[in-house]
């Protein structure tokens, strides 16, 4: 493998590393929302974010509407299928 070497100044080079830190980043959580696409249960922040809600709102479709909830091991989830028939049972 070639090596190439190129002197920058002190403040390029922490631009740079920002730059890469930041792209890598980003990379990152764009494999984890695909990630949240292809799973069959949710977490709450997961199900929060697959739908766009806050979490006071789901707070209240799983007391005030009886959103079916999973709990493992002091986690709770919601079956991806079980939140689609939720929703659509709003539609109109």
């Amino acid at each position: 493998m070639a090596e190439l070497n190129i002197t920058v100044s002190e403040e390029l080079e922490k631009e740079l590393q920002l730059l890469i830190y930041t792209t890598v980043q980003n990379v990152f959580e764009e494999s984890l929302k695909k990630d949240l696409y292809s799973r069959d249960y949710l977490s709450l922040p997961e199900v929060c974010e697959y739908v766009q809600i806050s979490r006071g709102t789901l707070n209240t479709w799983i007391s005030k509407y009886q959103l079916k909830t999973i709990k493992i091991g002091g986690r709770t989830f919601i079956s991806k299928s079980t939140l689609i028939e939720f929703m659509e049972s709003f539609e109109k």
